[in-house]
């Protein structure tokens, strides 16, 4: 399962592509881009606190987590519409960044049982993998130091390589969109 360094990462990606998006349709610039990119990469992380209870891999890394923690981002937006913008934005895009922690944790390897995670909940309480082995397996056994160490900081690495890439997509993107929205901007003023 990928770390919190390739969970953040996706989590900022989603937020950056998401401020592009409403930049592209709103005449406004988005005063609410900096905290819903934050609650991105919180919404992208905060799964793997079941860690905490010892359920990891259960209900907080399904669909139905994801649709709960969108609904959360909504009420939260409807309440501080200027923190997190609009509350149907703000929801959808928490929504979609706590489900890149499912998509990557389902494109993980995964050798401890039970195998997989309950992705479909609550719709199906089966576990589900698929065996693509994108991401490389998190050890959380610090007395080995070679695997605990050097096992997890090779994983980092390839999620830096194999996501990294994205995030600075999603941020020229931001970044292009921005710097035509103040060309068209500076022309009508």
């Amino acid at each position: 399962m990928p770390t919190p360094v390739g969970h953040a990462i996706a989590g900022l990606a989603t937020g950056w592509f998401s401020d592009a998006l409403v930049r592209l349709r709103h005449t406004t610039p988005g005063r609410a881009a900096a905290p819903l990119t934050i609650a991105c990469v919180a919404a992208a992380i905060a799964p793997d606190l079941d860690i905490l209870f010892r359920m990891h891999r259960s209900y907080t890394h399904s669909i139905g987590a994801a649709m709960i923690a969108g609904a959360v981002a909504w009420l939260v937006a409807r309440r501080k519409a200027s923190a997190l913008g609009s509350p149907g934005v703000a929801g959808l895009t928490v929504a979609v960044a706590y489900s890149t922690h499912v998509l990557l944790d389902w494109l993980a390897k995964d050798t401890a049982p039970p195998f997989g995670l309950m992705a479909l909940w609550p719709f199906s309480s089966r576990f589900y993998l698929s065996g693509a082995n994108i991401f490389l397996e998190v050890s959380r056994r610090y007395w080995k130091p070679e695997e605990f160490i050097v096992g997890n900081f090779k994983a980092v690495g390839w999620e830096v390589i194999t996501l990294a890439p994205i995030a600075v997509l999603a941020w020229w993107v931001r970044e292009r969109v921005n710097s035509r929205r103040s060309k068209v901007e500076g022309r009508t003023s």
